[in-house]
């Protein structure tokens, strides 16, 4: 009878089993509740509801299917295939990844392939049409996988229903290069495109609520350990980015000195004005010129739309009475932003001062071009799109005034957008190549998309042929960051000039996350520009001629010694490549005082591995006539296969943000300042 009872109640329980739990226990990560979820896809009225899971001790954090979350942010559809030993593979046309539920971890072939490729637009406003997206990067060197590991983080995976789980902001975190997130707020979830301007959905909770709860505390500070451990790109400027990358982050904060370990117990305070001290006090140890800024987001609110809300007027109160002389610590990261900001707005004053004695030929809403004697000025301060057509304009202009010089001004630039350093690179020195480093991977790839030189809406020929006959030379200063660093880095090492003062840095992507109460913070993301021997670009271009920057840059706009210093680049006496394309025999005829130039014509896109296999068959035609026929036919049947795989799959499309990656402008403000 006992064992009767037993089997029903079995029997029972397997049939319960079998109905979608209300509660649950899975994989030994403790019980569960399954609820469905609306989710906001970048935009308020357009919705989706997913099926998410909640833990018990752990309420306010939904766990997502892989496969739900990369549909939202990517073009192409993903699937998980369930291995039924507690791992699970998510593939999509791009590759897979497989994780293992029982060990938290996940692993990638190819993470590069697998992420970048055919992501959702992360900027709609930008296009850069210019750029032929439709190409895949070339690998460097060999490349490997990579593997993650989240039980040191206490960080759970779950599998259910045939899909794994993440946790939302994990999930999120992993992805987050390509600018797209997501934020859990008020029982809804929120696809956030990062670049936006402005939210648009109300975050004013997140800003009124000041106690920090227990699960949460632990959670977000392990979370951002894994953040920083694995997607940030350590660039050389910053005091601390050495420690972080040989012992990670919770250790080397823990260890470094009295402030940084006292700032790690900020972090774990259950007041939230105290959390928020602690990111100010790291931000001194961050610093990287502009890209890492941890305590970004609070302190852009309390600056900006929330700048009366009871976090920002907690968190004055408290920079205004703080404890322990911390007021130098977390006041310095703003004091330094200030003053570079300062400087760097005097700089402006200095150069339009300058410029008021030139000819000022044109303006535009984001640029201007001058012309001085023999040199034409092209001055703008954020790369971005709208500069484009301007530049196009200035450079034929200069030509058919007769110019000799032409002077890009990055002096006072900030950065922005990657596509517009392509289309750059593409004019001045024929060659529009960018070589990429994954700090997370280690993998190198070399990044060459076709440049619509002509601004004709077409990538043809005819772009080969655009050339100016120019002695082209890039002004910049220490506030040169980012693209504006990029663009005279690699453009000096094509043979272009650089004068002024040696350029500002940036050589990671900036990334933009978000912590589980809603806000963001900024970091040099894991998205490095390299040279092509895989050195970083932190240290700037060196300029070839120094201009004066004593008395505070009073003398540093002194074209006479700007066309001085261009005329003697340019004399012979370096290997320049002054032009973007081949010289034709005339011209090789015609001109024998400047230096010989190089063939500079764009590399082409690499073909997918699918094609190029189809080249160079060689075919046995003295062996037995039925072979012949055979191996023929199964020559043109693997040929038919492979061509319709190929047309119907089509090039990978790799979205680049156009403001980012890598390198978008200094976020928009000063921080507030007690002073």
């Amino acid at each position: 009878m006992k064992k009767q009872i037993s089997l029903l109640l079995s029997l029972i329980l397997y049939a319960l089993s079998a109905v979608v739990p209300v509660s649950a226990v899975a994989d030994n990560h403790g019980a569960f509740q399954q609820k469905t979820v609306t989710a906001h896809l970048y935009k308020m009225d357009d919705t989706a509801k997913i099926d998410c899971l909640f833990f018990d001790d752990l309420p306010d954090v939904p766990y997502i299917s892989a496969e739900d979350y990369l549909n939202r942010i990517h073009t192409i559809d993903f699937s998980t295939e369930d291995n039924h030993n507690g791992t699970y593979t998510v593939k999509s046309e791009n590759g897979s990844m497989e994780v293992d539920t029982r060990k938290d971890t996940v692993h990638f072939d190819d993470f590069e392939a697998f992420t970048y490729y055919d992501s959702v637009d992360a900027n709609e406003s930008e296009s850069a049409e210019y750029v032929n997206w439709d190409y895949e990067s070339e690998p460097v060197g060999e490349q490997k996988g990579v593997d993650i590991e989240l039980s040191g983080y206490h960080i759970d995976l779950v599998g259910e229903n045939g899909k794994v789980y993440f946790p939302l902001y994990t999930i999120s975190d992993m992805f987050s290069d390509l600018y797209l997130s997501a934020i859990y707020r008020g029982g809804e979830i929120y696809f956030i495109r990062s670049q936006d301007d402005e939210p648009y959905y109300d975050d004013a909770e997140i800003y009124e609520n000041l106690t920090r709860e227990k699960e949460m505390i632990d959670f977000t500070y392990n979370e951002l350990c894994f953040s920083i451990d694995h997607f940030y790109g350590v660039p050389p400027k910053a005091e601390i980015a050495k420690d972080v990358e040989e012992k990670g982050f919770d250790k080397a904060i823990k260890e470094y000195d009295k402030t940084t370990a006292t700032a790690r117990e900020y972090l774990l305070s259950e007041d939230r004005v105290d959390f928020c001290k602690g990111l100010m006090m790291l931000d001194n140890y961050f610093n990287d010129g502009g890209h890492t800024l941890l305590c970004g987001g609070m302190v852009s609110a309390m600056n900006g739309s929330r700048n009366d809300s009871s976090f920002a007027t907690q968190l004055k109160q408290a920079l205004y009475h703080p404890e322990n002389d911390e007021m130098a610590i977390i006041a310095k990261p703003i004091v330094d932003m200030s003053d570079e900001s300062s400087s760097k707005s005097a700089l402006k004053s200095l150069k339009n001062t300058a410029f008021e004695d030139f000819d000022s030929v044109k303006s535009w809403e984001d640029a201007h071009y001058y012309q001085n004697d023999k040199t034409g000025v092209f001055v703008f301060e954020e790369f971005k799109d709208a500069v484009v057509e301007p530049f196009k304009w200035s450079l034929e202009k200069a030509v058919k005034d007769g110019m000799e010089n032409f002077v890009i001004d990055l002096s006072t630039n900030g950065g922005g957008s990657q596509a517009v350093v392509f289309y750059m690179l593409g004019v001045i020195c024929g060659d529009s190549t960018l070589y990429e480093t994954n700090t997370f991977t280690g993998n190198q790839s070399k990044e060459c998309p076709e440049i619509d030189k002509n601004l004709d809406g077409k990538f043809d020929d005819k772009d080969k042929e655009i050339k100016y006959d120019l002695n082209y030379a890039i002004l910049t200063s220490r506030h040169s960051f980012s693209s504006a660093n990029m663009l005279p880095c690699i453009a000096q090492s094509h043979g272009v000039a650089i004068v002024g003062e040696t350029s500002g840095g940036g050589t990671c992507a900036l990334s933009m996350r978000y912590m589980p109460d809603g806000s963001f913070y900024y970091m040099s993301s894991d998205m490095k520009i390299t040279y092509e021997d895989g050195e970083d670009l932190d240290g700037g271009a060196e300029p070839d001629t120094k201009l004066d920057t004593s008395n505070d840059y009073e003398n540093f706009y002194d074209f006479k010694k700007i066309e001085e210093g261009v005329e003697e680049f340019y004399s012979g006496n370096h290997n320049v490549e002054q032009h973007t394309t081949a010289p034709t025999e005339k011209e090789t005829e015609e001109s024998t005082e400047k230096p010989t130039e190089k063939s500079t014509e764009p590399i082409l896109p690499t073909i997918p591995k699918s094609a190029s296999s189809l080249s160079g068959r060689n075919r046995q035609t003295d062996t037995i006539m039925l072979w012949v026929i055979l191996g023929t036919m199964a020559v043109i049947l693997i040929v038919i296969i492979v061509l319709i795989v190929y047309l119907v799959k089509g090039g990978k499309k790799k979205k680049t943000p156009p403001n980012q990656p890598p390198n978008p402008p200094t976020p928009p403000y000063p921080p507030y300042s007690p002073y």
